[in-house]
Order: structure tokens, then sequence, then C-alpha cells
């Protein structure tokens, strides 16, 4: 198993925790009205967010469409689901798959789990919302907003946290603040947002240690930290953390926010 296929696993457990819960129940409702949708899942993955759709009993889809630009995350969500949904599972960038004229208002549910953080948010949010039909949903849970937090405190939080976020917005993406900014955004289309919740990972240690593959996740996160900010004071700092993970002593929190949205027309 690859190192980025073992963290997709790994926080399976921690986006369970964080997706909200009033957002999950209005789906559950406004799918019950439509009955068996067309699904478009957009940087799909590994397959988690319709292995999770299904396990908490939302009606299952008509059809499925899986888009990534990882064709061996693909091969892994086709493995995983085929005996759960036909579907399609389709190598492609979002600005790819939604150009095709055939995709434009087919679908009546569009899924970008933990997507619009790290894409050019006005662009990106045009073409998803291209996909869906009218009166078609989509659904952008765990979309991070710019807030990461890290106990006990460490000297070095506000240099080092304040370098990862500008990292994260630049090349013109949404950015570190998406998940606010993503509500005036939406209000420049024709949408009509349902419902707006917060969905923050937390990670903290139990009974001596972490559950599940949580230890691992930390630790990727951390990596991703250090590496993006790339200064000897991150260096230092992602090895002081590390200590305190070892220890079963680090607590992790990063703010995001869930979106339901309805289409109009």
């Amino acid at each position: 198993m690859s190192i980025s296929q073992r963290y997709l696993e790994a926080k399976r457990t921690v986006d369970d925790r964080a997706l909200n819960c009033r957002i999950l129940s209005r789906l559950s409702e406004e799918l019950e009205a439509q009955g068996a949708p067309s699904f478009v899942d957009i940087g799909a993955g590994i397959g988690i967010g319709l292995e999770r759709y299904l396990e908490l009993g939302l009606p299952a889809p008509r059809d499925y469409t899986a888009v990534d630009e990882s064709a061996s995350f693909l091969e892994i969500a086709e493995r995983r689901l085929r005996d759960r949904v036909q579907g399609r599972f389709i190598v492609s960038t979002l600005e790819d798959f939604s150009s095709d004229p055939s995709e434009h208002g087919r679908f009546d549910i569009v899924l970008a789990h933990a997507f619009l953080d790290i894409v050019d948010l006005g662009p990106s949010l045009q073409a998803l919302i291209r996909l869906a039909r009218p009166g078609g949903l989509l659904y952008f849970p765990i979309t991070f907003d710019g807030e990461t937090i890290f106990e006990p405190s460490h000297p070095s939080d506000d240099e080092v946290l304040e370098q990862y976020h500008e990292t994260i917005g630049s090349g013109g993406n949404g950015g570190s603040k998406t998940g606010r900014r993503l509500f005036h955004a939406l209000a420049t289309h024709p949408v009509d947002v349902l419902e707006i919740g917060s969905s923050d990972w937390i990670v903290h240690p139990t009974e001596g240690g972490y559950p599940a593959e949580e230890a691992f996740f930390l630790g990727h996160i951390l990596e991703m930290i250090e590496g993006a900010v790339g200064s000897p004071v991150a260096k230092e700092w992602a090895s002081a953390r590390r200590g305190e993970l070892e220890k079963a002593r680090l607590l992790y929190i990063a703010h995001q926010v869930d979106y339901l949205v309805r289409k109009r027309y």
C-alpha cells in the first residue's frame, strides 16, 4: 500500500467523526424525495466517499461516476466498489471532465469531498455546478477554513502555521480560508445554500494511544506541514511534534466547513 493510499485509509475515521450530522440528515431527506440519484464523485480517490454514503443508508445511486486524476486510486476504487455499484471510473481533471457537454446537467448529486480548498475556487465551482441537473444537489464536505491548532503549544506555532496557510493559499486557488469564502462565491451562481455546518477534524489520544490509524494520519499531517514550509524552524517544530505524537500527547484540530447546495436551473 502506498503512503498516499494509506493516508486516505487512515483519515477515514477522522472524516467520519467530522462530517456534520445535520447536513447529512438534510441530504438524506432531500434524496428520499428524489429517489435513486445519478451520482458523480469528483476527486473520488479510492472510493471511500461512496462507500461511506452507502453505509449511512442513503439511497443507492442508479448510476455512479468517479472522477480522479490518479489512475491507481481509481483502480482501487473500482475493486472496492464493484460489488456495490455499477459505475464509470474516469481518469480526468475536473476541468476536462466538465468540458464534455454530455456531462452537463446530468447528475442529481455532485460530491466534492475535501476538494474546493485545493483547486482554483472560481472556475472549479462553476464546473461543479455545471454538472448538476436543475434541482440537483451539490455536497461539499470537509472544506478547509484556515485554522490549524496543535496542543500543547510550541513557541514556533504561529510562524510555522501562518507560513503553512500561506502555501495553501498560493497559486490562485481558494486557499486556506475557502470554507468561509465559499458562501459568497456561491452567491454569484444560480444555487441555494440549504445548509452550512462545521466539520472540524479533531485527533486526540485516548487511553495512552490514538484510535485506528490516526497516529499515522497525524504523522502525515506533520510531514505535509514541514514539507510545505520547508524552513529550519519548521523542521525543528515538526521534530518536537513527532516526539509528542510518539508519547501520545499531541492534540490536533483543523477547522472545516460542510456545504449542501441546490441548483436552481
